[in-house]
């Protein structure tokens, strides 16, 4: 029976392994946050939706109604707010694809340490360390993720500190571009699919 070769990371090797680490943990909690919030826009946008069928339903079912124009109005009226939530669940459904690149590129980069640090030769040689680390940067294809992998690796924070900064951002970007929707009327055209 072979014996068990004993392995030691140096502190510099371990040093990499905690921010490769820590920077997987960062966008597994990122990504449930991100979660968090298209979960609860989808909820509300169908909500929404079912309540305003509901009173396109009444007002066209409504004998009060006589005039033609005023129905035509009203019904303008809904489909434009129903457009609106349906393009809100657009955004929210691609939240998914962006969790699935997420999660591959997380499952990628820790195969990669794991093929590392269970070769002795490996985690002292430099070069190794190097090409991970653009192969991380590399991984970091989406903005939240280079952003995440720059605050770890380039300036040193911990998983929680990185999680924090990177919520905070995203609660700016959020409200910019509910912001920037509200003042093109509601219009968004540029509406992005995965």
């Amino acid at each position: 029976m072979p014996q068990a070769v004993k392995h030691v990371l140096a502190w510099k090797e371990l040093s990499q392994t905690i921010m490769a680490l820590n920077l997987s943990i960062a966008q597994i909690d990122l990504s449930m946050t991100e979660g968090g919030y298209s979960v609860d826009t989808l909820i509300d946008s169908f909500n929404f939706m079912r309540e305003g069928l509901d009173n396109l339903r009444t007002t066209v079912l409504n004998d009060e109604v006589t005039d033609i124009a005023e129905l035509k109005a009203k019904l303008m009226a809904e489909s434009a707010v129903m457009s609106d939530k349906v393009t809100a669940s657009i955004v929210a459904f691609q939240f998914y694809d962006k969790l699935s690149q997420r999660l591959q590129h997380v499952s990628k980069s820790l195969s990669i340490l794991s093929d590392i640090i269970s070769h002795e030769d490996r985690t002292v040689d430099e070069a190794t360390w190097n090409k991970f680390r653009e192969k991380m940067a590399k991984y970091a294809a989406m903005r939240e993720e280079y952003e995440l992998y720059e605050l770890i690796f380039t300036q040193g924070m911990t998983s929680e500190a990185a999680i924090e900064v990177m919520k905070e951002r995203m609660r700016e970007r959020m409200l910019e571009a509910q912001a920037k929707h509200a003042a093109s009327g509601g219009i968004d055209d540029d509406i992005e699919l995965f």
